[in-house]
């Protein structure tokens, strides 16, 4: 009962304080992919450096075509039905060894662990998270020691190796499992080696090669990133990162807490371990080969141990191995109550953590959207190349998603009643996303046009002609320029040409919402006059 009242409660606050969200890079990326690749190529091709996902991509597929990628409801409302379905597995393999009441702490734990928020808070790790409850299915299914359970967990476990690379340290887990569990437990490892096979040739054969990295992979890398691992899901844990001022790791604090916690590990293994149950040997090596693994994949030398997406699935195994200790040492009385103590406690700095990052997350994503937003109002115009950031696709890509799912973006209503800044990031893209710059003048002044005086120490707004501008007398290099539609006041900064003479801005025809205004702030005097005809194409 108490656990199902958290669940309810979780599901309340965690959709409360994840309202207002839209897509990010990763399933932005998702629904480009799948709109530019054919269903079976995005499904087992992955870019270059990235991985297979194919399971969760058949969700995002599903969801794309009924829902289009307008809004963001049907993700969240997977996402956080997964959050509470890990939680419930957690549930179901710690109430075998600590009983109902114990396993009620590190359950609330997870409901609401803040230091995983990108996990908890938004279905941006969908993958990871497909990838950690079949994994956890695969766990549980294995505890039955039946036929019915081992060809269950060879499904679940096929599930995780096919939706990320966290599957890989379920099959590590499932494999120390199964040969532990019985003295003949080697035979049953077509559990693990079915759905292994499918993985390594996908690995062999499928896999698009990966592209060199800047820094390679050493071995002798992987202990400092693992050690850092520990002391960063140590502080995660006990709640110990609300009160550092760094991460984890760079904090003597975390150590002195990692260690002892070690230490204790230590001391029970060694005073029960030849009682100790196949789940502890597994957890403990699927925490190990998931920390290695996260440094050893492309890229590794970038990712950082205390990175909410690598905490999350690593308090899982670190909860599983406690809890299978504490419950083969026969942890009883104020020993128990001590470490659900602490992990109670622990919910103060994630509680808090969720509640600013899901602050944090809204204006995040307001402000993609309205990057997103500009490309779809620049349209055909936009640039094929243009990308808001390096991570994400290209304007060409995900004009060709809108065309399979429709538009995504705010509309040019909503996005005029978007909060400024909001307004000055659509402006900034849509000043890039159409490749508007000002040019050095090809003649002389326009003659008989209307022309205004700007700058001369101050600044001053007026909106553009359709046809443009002329810019003079040259040079300008001095001189700000900066261009709007959306913001209170222009923003999006333009760079004046290098040459000496005069500059010319044009924008293109055709691209709906307010008239465009330029800014211009000079310590001198400067004719801005509107150019002839009808603006080039």
């Amino acid at each position: 009962m108490l656990v199902a009242l958290a669940m309810a409660a979780a599901a309340v606050l965690l959709a409360y304080w994840s309202r207002g969200l839209w897509f990010s890079t990763d399933d932005l990326d998702y629904a480009t992919r799948l709109a530019n690749d054919s269903l079976g190529h995005a499904l087992l091709y992955p870019p270059s450096n990235k991985y297979l996902i194919a399971v969760p991509l058949l969700f995002y597929k599903a969801t794309f075509e009924v829902f289009g990628i307008d809004t963001y409801v049907p993700e969240r409302v997977v996402g956080l039905g997964l959050v509470l379905l890990s939680a419930g597995l957690l549930f179901a393999l710690l109430r075998k060894r600590v009983g109902d009441l114990a396993a009620v702490p590190p359950v609330l734990l997870m409901l609401f662990f803040g230091a995983g928020w990108e996990a908890v808070l938004t279905p941006v790790r969908i993958p990871s998270q497909f990838a950690l409850v079949a994994g956890l299915g695969t766990l549980l299914a294995l505890e039955r020691r039946d036929l019915r359970g081992d060809l269950a967990a060879m499904v679940l476990l096929a599930v995780s190796l096919a939706s990320h690379p966290v599957g890989i340290s379920f099959a590590a887990a499932a494999t120390v499992m199964i040969v532990l569990r019985s003295r003949e437990g080697w035979r049953a490892l077509w559990v693990v080696a079915v759905p292994g096979a499918l993985f390594a040739v996908w690995w062999l054969f499928l896999r698009p090669p990966t592209t060199p990295s800047l820094v390679p992979n050493r071995a002798s890398d992987v202990f400092p990133f693992v050690r850092d691992s520990w002391a960063s899901v140590t502080a995660a844990v006990t709640g110990l990162f609300g009160v550092l001022d760094d991460a984890a790791f760079h904090e003597p604090l975390a150590w002195i807490a990692a260690a002892l916690l070690l230490v204790l590990i230590a001391v029970g293994v060694a005073w029960s371990w030849r009682r100790l149950p196949p789940i502890f040997w597994a957890a403990l090596v699927g925490l190990l080969v998931l920390m290695a693994t996260t440094r050893l994949s492309p890229g590794g030398f970038l990712r950082v141990p205390d990175e909410p997406r690598y905490l999350y699935p690593e308090a899982f195994y670190l909860l599983i191995l406690l809890g299978a200790l504490a419950g083969t040492v026969r942890l009883r009385g104020w020993p128990l109550w001590l470490a659900s103590g602490i992990l109670l406690i622990s919910l103060w700095p994630n509680i808090d953590r969720l509640i600013d990052s899901g602050r944090g997350a809204r204006e995040t994503f307001d402000g993609y959207r309205a990057e997103w937003s500009a490309v779809e109002i620049a349209g055909p115009n936009a640039q094929p190349g243009y990308r808001p950031d390096f991570l994400s696709p290209t304007a060409a890509e995900y004009l060709t998603a809108v065309r399979a799912y429709g538009r995504g973006g705010y509309s040019v209503s909503q996005l005029a009643s978007r909060p400024n800044d909001t307004r000055r990031l659509a402006d900034s893209a849509l000043v890039r996303a159409l490749g508007i710059r000002l040019v050095p003048a090809a003649g002389p002044k326009p003659a008989a046009q209307r022309c205004a005086t700007a700058g001369r120490g101050g600044s001053s707004a007026a909106p553009l002609p359709a046809s443009g501008v002329w810019i003079g007398p040259g040079p300008l290099a001095s001189a700000s320029f900066y261009l709007g539609r959306f913001a209170d006041q222009p923003s999006a900064r333009l760079t004046p040409p290098a040459t000496p003479g005069p500059a010319v801005l044009r924008v293109p025809p055709g691209t709906a919402g307010p008239p465009w205004r330029l800014l211009v702030q000079s310590t001198r005097a400067l004719r801005v006059c509107g150019l002839a005809g009808a603006p080039s194409p």
